[in-house]
């Protein structure tokens, strides 16, 4: 005769050795899982480390548009009163012009301009930004500001990877000497680094009617 009591008591431990069984990790489990929370945290490193580039290397594009924008406006505003002689007699010109540099002449009043217009006229071209030029050094990969009166050089951008200039004559043809000159198209491209060894480039051009020239 089967007692009742030994059977509840052995079905109770086969139970409870099939519930410690299945609630139980392995060895196997945990590298399972140590393996999939790898992957995972791997795929979120790279979503982060890409984002972060690519904010980079929105950062600096923006930069070095607004650089090379800022370059070639700065060159234009001045190149544009090349010749500038309201009064006469002061000589001012176009000096010297290549691919890579533009040195000219005009002449301002000493006095400010007022609600008479401008003051007496001095004649020459005395002041430290009368007589300029602009230049790019390709081996130092800057843009200079060359201060004649005053002997100074000033360095106003700096990775220019290209700067040319570009001159025309009243016809739109090559000029065969500096007098002919009457426009100038400037060419600016500056490069900078971003993120893991890449370089962000911006090119930008402006066409300067020199509008002093041959009066």
């Amino acid at each position: 005769m089967i007692d009742s009591t030994d059977m509840f008591k052995k079905l109770a431990t086969i139970k409870f050795r099939i519930f410690r069984q299945h609630n139980a990790f392995t060895l196997v489990d945990v590298l399972v899982g140590l393996a999939m929370a790898s992957v995972v945290m791997v795929a979120i490193t790279s979503l982060f480390t890409a984002v972060g580039r690519s904010y980079t290397i929105q950062n600096v594009a923006a930069g070095v548009q607004q650089v090379t924008r800022a370059g070639v406006e700065h060159m234009t505003q001045n190149i544009r009163m090349a010749g500038l002689d309201p009064f006469g007699g002061a000589g001012a010109e176009i000096k010297e012009f290549s691919a890579n540099k533009i040195h000219f002449t005009l002449d301002r009043c000493d006095v400010p301009i007022g609600s008479d217009g401008c003051g007496l006229p001095d004649g020459d071209v005395d002041d430290k930004f009368e007589n300029v030029a602009y230049q790019w050094v390709p081996g130092e990969r800057k843009l200079k500001l060359i201060l004649y009166e005053g002997a100074k050089t000033e360095s106003l951008i700096d990775n220019v990877s290209n700067l040319n200039f570009t001159y025309l004559d009243g016809d739109s043809g090559m000029p065969a000497t500096a007098a002919d000159i009457r426009t100038v198209i400037i060419t600016l491209t500056v490069e900078d680094p971003a993120a893991r060894g890449e370089k962000i480039e911006r090119t930008y051009s402006a066409r300067v009617r020199c509008r002093n020239l041959g009066l």
